[in-house]
């Protein structure tokens, strides 16, 4: 099978700085990914458009205690449709539908005493399938029968967090550890 898929990938995005400590910003994208993502068309995949995103943003940075640290914050909505869905046991791609994933993401970034820093970062997320056609067999996030819409979307968790510690040991060499 042979496709060109063609699109626009718009990106605007404006930053507010009312201080040299403190900025705000908001950004909107949209982007496309072709069916053939891997470079193997198949007649399996050919017979699905390009899976669109939109991302819509809003988020804050502010630098605290003179500079060493920094703070951010960001709610977000992102929306993909055209996905699509492998099954793992017959191996044929099905139409999975829309799926919207909205959130709130913070950071916290600090340089502590001694040449430590610390790093850490929390994200909520809700992630569903928005609309779909899908509940037939084979769709591998769905079980037999059951509709797809509604559902909480695979492999998005609910909480993300990590935090990550620092030290440096001289002016090259650095040491540090973390969990997610």
């Amino acid at each position: 099978p042979s496709r060109t898929d063609t699109a626009w990938s718009p990106r605007a995005g404006l930053v507010y700085q009312p201080s040299a400590t403190q900025s705000y910003y908001v950004s909107v994208s949209k982007s496309f990914q072709p069916s053939a993502e891997n470079f193997n068309l198949t007649a399996s995949n050919a017979a699905f458009g390009p899976q669109e995103t939109t991302s819509k943003e809003i988020g804050t940075k502010l630098d605290l205690f003179e500079g060493k640290a920094s703070a951010t914050a960001a709610v977000f909505s992102v929306e993909r449709t055209n996905i699509t869905t492998t099954s793992p046991t017959t191996n044929i791609t099905t139409a999975l539908g829309t799926q919207r994933t909205n959130g709130l993401e913070l950071t916290f970034a600090a340089n502590l005493p001694n040449d430590w820093k610390i790093s850490a970062g929390y994200a909520l997320l809700d992630a569903k399938i928005t609309s779909s056609t899908a509940a037939s067999k084979g769709v591998a996030s769905v079980p037999d029968g059951i509709a797809a819409q509604g559902k909480k979307a695979t492999l998005t968790p609910d909480h993300s967090a990590n935090v990550w510690l620092t030290k440096a040991l001289d002016a090259k060499w650095t040491a540090g550890g973390g969990i997610t």
